[in-house]
C-alpha cells in the first residue's frame, strides 16, 4: 500500500513539475519573440545564423548576438518557399517533426502491426485446421 502511495505522489509531482516548466518556458518565449516582418528583414540582411522550423514556430539564432546561443522565436507561417529563402541567404535550416506527427507514426505502426498480425493469425489458423483435418482423414484410412 505504501509503494502505491509513493508511486502516485511521484506521478503527481512529475506532472506538476512538467506543467510548471511548460508555463514558465512559454512565458520566456514571449520575451524574445519577433514579428514575421522583422524576421524576414533580418534574413535579408544576413543577420540570422540558424533556424529550426517546427509546425507552429521558427526558433532562430542571430549571427552577432550579445549572448552566444541565445534563441529567438517567430510564428511559422508555413510558407512553402520559406525553407528555400532561408537557404539562399546562408541560414542553417533544420526541420523538427512535431509530437503530433511522431504520435501519428507510432499509432499507425501499431495499427498495421495489429491488422497484419490478425490476418496472419487467421490464415495460420485456417491453414493448420485444414491441414490437420486432411491428415486425420488420411490417418483413419490407414
Amino acid at each position: 500500500m505504501k509503494v502505491r502511495k509513493i508511486v502516485f505522489f511521484s506521478l503527481i509531482l512529475c506532472a506538476g513539475a512538467f506543467i510548471f516548466f511548460n508555463f514558465f518556458y512559454d512565458s520566456n518565449l514571449q520575451e524574445s519573440t519577433y514579428s514575421y516582418r522583422e524576421f524576414y528583414e533580418m534574413v535579408r540582411e544576413n543577420k540570422i545564423e540558424s533556424a529550426v522550423l517546427t509546425d507552429d514556430k521558427i526558433e532562430f539564432t542571430l549571427r552577432e548576438s550579445q549572448s552566444p546561443g541565445e534563441k529567438f522565436f517567430v510564428e511559422n507561417p508555413a510558407s512553402p518557399t520559406l525553407n528555400e529563402y532561408l537557404l539562399l541567404h546562408d541560414v542553417k535550416v533544420s526541420v523538427e517533426k512535431s509530437i503530433d506527427q511522431i504520435i501519428s507514426l507510432i499509432l499507425d505502426s501499431i495499427f498495421y502491426l495489429i491488422f497484419f498480425g490478425t490476418i496472419f493469425f487467421v490464415f495460420k489458423k485456417i491453414y493448420f485446421s485444414e491441414h490437420v483435418q486432411s491428415r486425420s482423414k488420411n490417418w483413419r484410412k490407414i
